[in-house]
């Protein structure tokens, strides 16, 4: 009995320090990306983005070579060959692409504004999923998408202006919504421990940043004199990786102790405390027009966490705390 105590005590403590250094690294990480591309004058999302994945690989491999961690042998072989190519290369390109779209709207937009537009993920990805043949909305999911989608439009239709951000907004969603399909239509077959997915992910994630960010921003950044930035500014830098590494760890924690239906809610709650963040601190003006779309949107997310998780607990006991079937880098 005593020991059924210390495993459950153990367990609880365990969800609270991953759930709650979700809800910091992840806003600290966009914060920190926001100012090196807006204040310090790096304005290089696909370069600043490898920052995190590249160090996520380089600390991955290193402490698997020094036997800290382990990767089946299956894993292995799944991720070879012309596996690699069909299975690992199109996730590892929808990664980097939702970095790069994903970082690329700070440089347009408020803060505030974005975390507002991220609410219509779940309509891309659900139109992704179906179209694909994955899922099978009911009508009471259906009902709660429009609700999100109505809310975004409201949301997005109260903008001071047009901006060429609101495109990187959706490049983020689609890509996003893309990997995760390609994820469950590819490796539903293999559950990656978070140790074997950043081993497999993180490297093809890191080559696709840095290739592509070789040809598109790194003429640019030495030309401007941008390439400096990193020292004159070190430790920010140095910060931006360190919470990149975080980030890529720290979904699946949360995933793993408490469970996805968690680690939605604590997602969207982290939005918000940001939208807040950029009101209180960033000074940035949130209308009655854009609140009052976003609290639809999130009566529609309510809405489609609640009927998507029960669906998923009525289809299997064990829904809520399996391992991910694929690890998000992100």
């Amino acid at each position: 009995m005593e020991l059924l105590e210390k495993t459950g005590l153990r367990r609880m403590l365990s969800m609270i320090v991953a759930s709650s250094l979700f809800m910091l690294v992840g806003p600290m990480l966009i914060v920190v990306n926001k100012r090196i591309m807006t204040e310090v004058g790096f304005p290089y999302p696909m370069l600043l983005s490898a920052l995190g994945v590249s160090g996520s690989a380089a600390v991955t491999h290193l402490a698997v070579a020094l036997g800290l961690a382990q990767v089946r042998q299956e894993c292995l072989e799944f991720a070879s060959g012309s596996n690699w190519y069909y299975r690992i290369l199109p996730v590892g390109f929808c990664s980097a692409a939702t970095m790069t779209f994903g970082n690329f709207q700070y440089l347009y937009m408020d803060l505030g504004f974005i975390q507002m537009l991220k609410a219509f993920t779940p309509v891309v990805v659900l139109i992704s999923l179906a179209a694909f043949g994955l899922e099978r909305p009911s009508m009471p999911v259906l009902g709660s998408v429009v609700l999100i989608a109505l809310g975004t439009m409201v949301t997005a239709a109260a903008a001071p202006e047009w901006s060429i951000g609101l495109f990187f907004t959706f490049g983020a969603e689609v890509s996003e919504a893309l990997r995760l399909t390609l994820t469950q239509l590819i490796l539903s077959s293999r559950k990656f421990s978070v140790v074997e997915g950043q081993y497999i992910l993180a490297p093809v994630v890191s080559a696709c940043l840095l290739i592509g960010g070789s040809f598109t921003e790194l003429p640019h950044a030495w030309e401007s004199g941008a390439l400096r930035a990193p020292l004159e500014y070190p430790l920010l830098f140095l910060w931006a990786a360190v919470l990149g590494i975080g980030v890529n760890y720290l979904s699946y924690l949360v995933i793993q102790t408490a469970g996805a239906l968690t680690l939605k809610v604590l997602a969207t709650l982290r939005n918000i405390g940001l939208i807040g963040y950029g009101i209180a601190v960033l000074g940035e003006q949130v209308s009655s027009e854009q609140a009052m779309g976003y609290s639809v949107a999130l009566v529609g997310f309510v809405g489609y966490t609640y009927f998507t998780g029960t669906r998923g607990r009525l289809s299997s006991p064990t829904a809520s705390t399996a391992p991910t079937q694929g690890v998000k880098i992100q």
